[in-house]
C-alpha cells in the first residue's frame, strides 16, 4: 500500500524538522519546501495528498500559493499553519480555499489529529472517486459489449481495476505507447 503524501511548506527549519519527523513517524511520505517559489514544481512532481502551508515565506506568500493551487483547479487538501492569528487572515485563507487553519504556536497532538482526520477524508474521497470511475467504466463497457453480460462485466472489472490502480499519466503513457507501436 502506498503511503499518504504530505508537503510541508515552512521556512523555519526548526519547526519544519519537528513536523517532518513526527509526520514520518506516523507513516507519511513527507517532502519539504522552505521557499515559496519551490512549492508549485514540487506539487507537480510529488502530487501530495495534503499540504501544510505557512503564510509568511520567502519568495511568495502562502496566500499567493493557495491562489495558484485553486486557480489551477488543484483540489489538494491544504492546512494553513501560520503565526498570523488575526481573524482577517484566517478568513482570507479559508475563503481562498484552505481546508483548515492552525495558528502557531500549536499543540503537536492536535496538529497530528487534524492531519489524521484530513487523511481519512482524503482516502474516503479517493475510494469514492475510484468507485465512481469503476461504475462509469463498467456501465459503458457492458452497454457497448457484444459479448455475454458475464464476460462484459468481468472485462469491465479488469478495466476498472486498471484505472483505479494506475495514475492518469501512466494511462496516457501506455495508450500513447500502444498508438505509436500500432497496437
Amino acid at each position: 500500500m502506498t503511503k499518504d503524501k504530505i508537503l510541508v511548506v515552512e521556512d523555519d527549519l526548526a519547526i519544519a524538522r519537528g513536523i517532518i519527523y513526527n509526520l514520518e513517524y506516523e507513516g507519511y511520505d513527507v517532502r519539504h519546501a522552505a521557499h515559496g517559489c519551490a512549492v508549485m514544481p514540487i506539487v507537480g512532481e510529488f502530487a501530495p495528498d495534503l499540504i501544510v502551508l505557512d503564510l509568511m515565506l520567502p519568495g511568495r506568500s502562502g496566500f499567493d500559493i493557495l491562489r495558484d493551487l485553486r486557480h489551477d483547479r488543484n483540489d489538494v487538501y491544504v492546512i494553513i499553519l501560520s503565526a498570523r492569528t488575526d481573524e482577517a487572515d484566517k478568513v482570507e485563507g479559508l475563503n481562498l480555499g484552505a481546508d483548515d487553519y492552525i495558528a502557531k504556536p500549536f499543540a503537536l497532538r492536535e496538529f497530528l489529529a487534524r492531519i489524521a482526520s484530513a487523511m481519512r477524508r482524503i482516502r474516503r474521497q479517493k475510494q469514492d472517486d475510484c468507485m465512481w470511475r469503476f461504475d462509469d467504466i463498467s456501465r459503458r463497457y457492458v452497454g457497448n459489449a457484444r459479448r455475454s453480460a458475464d464476460q462484459a462485466h468481468a472485462s469491465g472489472m479488469r478495466i476498472a481495476r486498471f484505472f483505479c490502480k494506475t495514475s492518469e499519466s501512466d494511462v496516457f503513457a501506455r495508450c500513447a505507447h500502444r498508438q505509436y507501436l500500432g497496437r
